[in-house]
Order: C-alpha cells, then sequence, then structure tokens
C-alpha cells in the first residue's frame, strides 16, 4: 500500500495543440487567406509518494518533478486550400531532449474533405483525439496507452507509471506519443433534419517497424466515425469538456490494425510467427449544460488483440 499526493500546474497554452481552436496567440496576418499563427505550452506536475521502494520494513518517501509536456508550435495558412504544421516537445521522455512530434500538411478540399500527410496524431480512440490543452488532467487514463504507437502497455497509476513487462515493445512509445507518419482523410457533414452531425477519420500509415519472419513492411490501417446529436464538435481534435458552452451527446467507434507488426516466441526464445495488431473502441461522450455549470461524462470500451 502507498499514499500518492499529486500536484499539477498549468502554464497552459497560449495554444491548444492541434488545429481545431485557440485559447491566444501570436498570429500575424498575411493576406486573407495567409497568416502565421504562433503558440506554446507548457504542463508541469510533481509526485510525492510514500511507498516501499526498497522492500524493507517501512515506507520511503520519493518526490518527482516533471515537465509533462513544453511545446512550441507553428502554423500556417499558405493559402484558402493550404496550411502546414509543425510542433516540438520537450517532455515525457527519458532523454529529455526536443523532438518534432508534429509535421504535416493539409489540403483542405471542403469541409467534408481534408487530406492530411505527414506525421500526426493517429485517428483511434476519443482520448487520443483529446487535445493535450483540453484534459481535465495533464494525463490520459492508462488504458490510452494500448494504442499501437503508444507501445501497448498498461499503467497502475493514472498515466504515470507502468506495470512492469506490459509494454509489447511496438511503435514510438517514447514520450508516450501517438503521432504515426502517414495520409489522413477527416471531414464533418451534418444532417439538419434530425440535428446530427458526421465526423469520420480514414488513414494509411508506417505503423510498428518491428520485423516479421518474411521481412515485408505492411502498412497500418485506421478508420474512426463520430455521430454527434445536438450540436457538434468541429474539428480534428476534441476537447474533455465545453464547460456548458455545448449541449451534445457523442457516439464513437474506431478500428485500428496492422498485420505482422512483430513476431511472436516460445518459452525458450524460437521464433514461431507473426501476430497481427487488431485494435477496436467504442465511446460515449455526454455534456449537457446545467445552471451556471455543466455535467459531462465520458466512457470508453476497448479491445487490443496480438494473435492472443
Amino acid at each position: 500500500m502507498k499514499k500518492v499526493f499529486i500536484v499539477t500546474f498549468l502554464a497552459t497554452s497560449l495554444i491548444l495543440t492541434g488545429i481545431n481552436r485557440a485559447d491566444a496567440g501570436a498570429k500575424i496576418k498575411i493576406s486573407d487567406d495567409s497568416d502565421i499563427d504562433l503558440g506554446f505550452r507548457l504542463q508541469t506536475y510533481f509526485i510525492q509518494t510514500d511507498g516501499d521502494i526498497d522492500n524493507n520494513p517501512g515506507f520511503e518517501t520519493e518526490n518527482t518533478l516533471t515537465v509533462r509536456r513544453a511545446r512550441l508550435r507553428l502554423g500556417a495558412n499558405v493559402t484558402k486550400w493550404v496550411s502546414i504544421f509543425l510542433q516540438t516537445d520537450l517532455g515525457g521522455s527519458e532523454t529529455n531532449s526536443v523532438r518534432m512530434i508534429d509535421a504535416f500538411i493539409k489540403l483542405k478540399v471542403d469541409e467534408k474533405l481534408n487530406i492530411i500527410a505527414g506525421q500526426n496524431v493517429a485517428p483511434v480512440t476519443r482520448q487520443n483525439l483529446t487535445s493535450s490543452g483540453g484534459l481535465l488532467t495533464i494525463e490520459r487514463p492508462g488504458i490510452s496507452d494500448k494504442v499501437l504507437t503508444r507501445g501497448t502497455k498498461a499503467n497502475k497509476q493514472f498515466g504515470t507509471e507502468t506495470l512492469e513487462d506490459t509494454s509489447a515493445g511496438l511503435g514510438s512509445t517514447a514520450g508516450r506519443t501517438n503521432r504515426d507518419l502517414g495520409v489522413t482523410l477527416f471531414g464533418l457533414t451534418s444532417i439538419p433534419d434530425n440535428n446530427s452531425h458526421i465526423k469520420y477519420y480514414l488513414g494509411v500509415y508506417e505503423g510498428s517497424d518491428k520485423q516479421s519472419l518474411t521481412g515485408d513492411d505492411s502498412e497500418r490501417f485506421t478508420g474512426r466515425l463520430q455521430l454527434n446529436f445536438i450540436d457538434p464538435e468541429p474539428g480534428y481534435f476534441n476537447i474533455a469538456t465545453y464547460l456548458g458552452q455545448k449541449k451534445t451527446i457523442g457516439i464513437g467507434a474506431s478500428y485500428d490494425y496492422q498485420e505482422n507488426v512483430t513476431v511472436s516466441t516460445d518459452g525458450i526464445g524460437t521464433v514461431t510467427g507473426n501476430v497481427d495488431y487488431s485494435f477496436y473502441t467504442f465511446d460515449l461522450f455526454l455534456e449537457l449544460p446545467l445552471g451556471d455549470g455543466s455535467i459531462t461524462l465520458e466512457g470508453g470500451y476497448e479491445n487490443l488483440d496480438l494473435d492472443d
């Protein structure tokens, strides 16, 4: 048994991650269709844990100060039809090195059809499509790390401590990122007659680069469909609560698949075959204004299959 005390510090955001919304920032207008947008986000937390760290009688105190996210971003609308997005991050990794986490170009054909090419968030679960600037807490629930690009691992202390021997070693797990390199089709349409809104995602990505028996490098395929009643949730990303500014019920489903993500072995280390990755989710989101506040509910079901 152990006691955990967590304090979070948010110096958030001249900007919320992604493309869909910003709290503030430096925006330079070039023309009616062109502009440059600069922003940053700093999120840190302090954890004090009292537990049996050294397996001796009595509890020991461990203090940890973590920079969870320290991000600089650059977004630009080049024309009415083309935009670019770059974002770096320092934090969440053992090396504390600055790395590029987002780098893509977006072709805005129509609200119903956007083509995003480059390194971007794969549209697998609602939690992974919730902006880090719009979370209720700095960390996501532990089940979010079951996604391929987060390493298919399990957490025992919310999102801050990983269970030993649960990571399959797949994907880019450094910093718990969920980006992948590929192409995504994304769009939103509304049905006025019944006040409903449909948001879809279809993507092909590089996926895991682990070696299979055949040496083939297979692609990763991802799809997500989200249906909102009453108010829509526009944009690529969602947020965890709209603080009563929206009245919406959201239902989502996702499927993520890649063949031959790695190899399986027997008890003595002999390779016995290839392993396929399959992951599907269902989620529900409810936001209802209540007086001066709101009621927000969110739940999800995930099923991960690595060939048993």
